[in-house]
């Protein structure tokens, strides 16, 4: 079956994507997991991110809705979002678009500007095929180097009162990325590396003695360390979000990046203007935080 563009990944990236295409594109999104599906993540969006989107409504959104960031116990002045992941899909999805969800890709090959993705539920080609599957992106890996990864963990702990967005910045910590604590819904994400779960739970016990962990998440993670790991494709094949490499270097957030680059890659398309161009203020962005890590 032939569509205009494939979409793989219905998450973040891939959701936003279908919104911001004409109605008129014919459009298949893949997705591996049943859709809606959950992702271990901290779901947060600053308030630039948030300005991105189309009048959301505050559904999707975890409580508290917004929250201040507070990095080494200093409050920086940055209003953050908690978003309610599974609800945002639903929310922002195209009901233009056909969803496959449960499906596995096989294989993609391309000739010249057109592309064929074979998956265990049938062959499907396109003109435009759009990489929005995430850190083990298959499209990424299919015509691209794979990008650096680390594991990460998340807790979430009940028995502890917070209102803030709080980054930890401390070796005894977290040994490479920023610590995260992150209130949603009564409780509290905390995550860091793999490496650094003892030391992290350690943490939480001395300052959080009532706590409780009542669950445990592991994450890959991007770990960009130059820019030139950050790969957008071309304007056939365009790989957005954390699949292009778009992650905040010092804690791995992605969302904003994964609004921002879908958006590009929707006008892209539309209008044919160069998604690498469309791109530039986000590689520039993140350009900015490799040499100054940190900046939010």
């Amino acid at each position: 079956m032939k569509f205009d563009i494939i979409i793989i990944g219905a998450g973040i990236a891939g959701t936003t994507l279908s919104h911001y295409l004409d109605p008129s594109i014919k459009t298949l999104i893949l997705e591996k997991n049943k859709f809606p599906s959950h992702k271990p993540c901290g779901n947060i969006i600053s308030q630039h991110g948030f300005d991105l989107l189309p009048s959301p409504p505050d559904y999707i959104f975890n409580s508290p809705k917004t929250m201040q960031l507070r990095m080494n116990s200093s409050i920086i002045c940055s209003k953050f979002y908690n978003l309610r992941r599974m609800s945002y899909y639903k929310w922002i999805v195209s009901p233009n678009c056909s969803i496959l969800d449960n499906t596995a890709i096989l294989n993609i090959s391309r000739s010249n500007n057109e592309f064929v993705v074979c998956t265990d539920r049938g062959e499907f080609g396109c003109d435009f095929l759009v990489g929005a599957d995430g850190v083990l992106s298959k499209v990424r890996r299919s015509f691209y180097k794979k990008q650096n990864i680390i594991n990460a963990i998340q807790f979430t702990y009940n028995g502890i009162e917070q209102s803030t967005f709080d980054m930890i910045n401390d070796k005894s910590i977290s040994n490479d990325y920023y610590a995260w604590f992150i209130p949603v819904d009564g409780n509290v994400l905390i995550g860091a590396d793999v490496a650094s779960k003892d030391k992290l739970i350690k943490y939480v016990n001395i300052h959080y003695s009532s706590s409780t962990i009542i669950n445990t998440e592991y994450m890959p993670i991007t770990k960009i360390q130059s820019i030139e790991e950050v790969i957008t494709g071309d304007d056939r094949l365009l790989l957005v979000g954390e699949a292009a490499g778009m992650v905040q270097p010092t804690f791995g957030a992605g969302i904003n990046f994964a609004i921002s680059s879908a958006i590009s890659a929707a006008k892209s398309i539309n209008t044919g203007e160069s998604y690498k161009k469309l791109c530039e203020p986000i590689i520039q962005s993140l350009s900015y935080e490799l040499d100054s890590p940190g900046r939010f």
